[in-house]
């Protein structure tokens, strides 16, 4: 399993309560990378922190290493907001296993439906 992005931790837990081998997690952030090792210590299965941006260590991962990914970051811009997830979903194909799952959370902000409700 992969996850880009730890935040609060939230996400971590739930991965956690299913049987998986290894929980990779990338973050880039300093004090909430220090989260992610204490979350480590205690988790029920090994917990791999990263620490980084993804588009500097994602190469680092061979192709098709997870089950799952969960991405889930969190973008400065709103223009960061959307170049950054789909540029990693050409490395989420990489990396996922045949079969494999990929999640995403986007916090869009607006949102503009396909139809109106005449």
């Amino acid at each position: 399993m992969l996850e880009v992005g730890f935040g609060l931790g939230i996400s971590a837990g739930f991965i956690q309560q299913h049987e998986i081998k290894e929980h990779h997690i990338i973050e880039a952030n300093a004090q909430v990378f220090a989260q992610v090792v204490k979350f480590a210590e205690s988790a029920e299965h090994k917990v791999v922190p990263v620490f980084g941006f993804w588009e500097e260590v994602i190469h680092s991962f061979l192709e098709e290493t997870f089950d799952g990914i969960l991405y889930d970051t969190s973008p400065v811009t709103e223009d960061e907001q959307q170049m950054d997830r789909f540029s990693f979903f050409k490395q989420a194909y990489r990396l996922l296993k045949k079969g494999g799952v990929f999640t995403q959370y986007s916090g869009e902000v607006e949102f503009t439906p396909l139809y109106r409700e005449l």
